[in-house]
C-alpha cells in the first residue's frame, strides 16, 4: 500500500462531502475515517441502524466520485477497493 492509500484511509469521513444525515449516521455506529467506511461490505453497512437506502446512495455516490467503493456483498478482505 502506497502513502498516497494510507493517507486516503486515514482521512476523515468529512473529506467525502457527505450531506449532515449520513454524516451522523456513520458517527453514530463507530465511524470516523475513510479506511473505516471501506473495512465494510455494502452488506454490513446496509445492516446498520441509521442507514437507509437515502444514505446509502449518497455514501456509494461519494466514494465513486473519489474513484472509490464499497465492497458489494462477501469479505471485505482487501480496504481499498477500486471498481472495475
Amino acid at each position: 500500500m502506497t502513502e498516497a492509500d494510507e493517507a486516503v484511509l486515514a482521512a476523515p469521513l468529512s473529506v467525502l462531502g457527505l450531506n449532515i444525515r449520513a454524516t451522523n449516521a456513520l458517527l453514530n455506529n463507530g465511524f470516523s475515517t475513510v479506511g473505516d467506511l471501506l473495512a465494510k461490505t455494502e452488506r454490513e453497512l446496509a445492516r446498520l441502524p441509521l442507514i437507509g437506502p437515502s444514505n446509502m446512495r449518497e455514501i456509494k455516490a461519494k466514494l465513486s466520485a473519489r474513484g472509490l467503493a464499497l465492497h458489494p456483498g462477501g469479505s471485505a478482505g482487501d480496504h481499498f477497493w477500486h471498481p472495475g
